[in-house]
C-alpha cells in the first residue's frame, strides 16, 4: 500500500508560479518562424469549433447527470478511474 501524502498536504504550482514561464502567447510571439505560420482567422475558428463542442459534451454530460445546468454540477458528481488523478485531486477514485 502506498503511503503518499494527503491531496490538501501537496501544493501543485500555477503556471505563473513555476520559474522562467511565459504565457503560451509568448512562446509563439518571440519565435518568427512560428509567427509567420499562425493563420489567425483559421486558429480562431478552430478555437471557437473547439470550445463550442467541449461545452456542448459538457452539457449533454449535465444531462446524463440528471441535471437541467451545468451550474448544477457538485464535487459529488466527480469521480475519477486514474488513481494518480485521485491521489493528486482529492477527487473520489472509482477504480478497483
Amino acid at each position: 500500500m502506498r503511503s503518499d501524502p494527503t491531496p490538501s498536504a501537496r501544493k501543485v504550482a500555477t503556471w505563473s508560479e513555476l520559474p522562467d514561464r511565459q504565457p503560451a502567447y509568448a512562446l509563439v510571439a518571440n519565435k518568427e518562424s512560428l509567427r509567420k505560420r499562425l493563420e489567425i482567422r483559421r486558429s480562431a475558428v478552430q478555437l471557437a469549433n473547439y470550445l463550442a463542442a467541449s461545452v456542448e459534451l459538457m452539457q449533454m454530460l449535465a444531462r446524463a447527470c440528471g441535471h437541467a445546468h451545468l451550474n448544477q454540477f457538485t464535487r459529488k458528481d466527480l469521480t475519477t478511474w486514474k488513481r494518480e488523478m485521485a491521489d493528486l485531486t482529492g477527487v473520489p477514485y472509482a477504480g478497483g
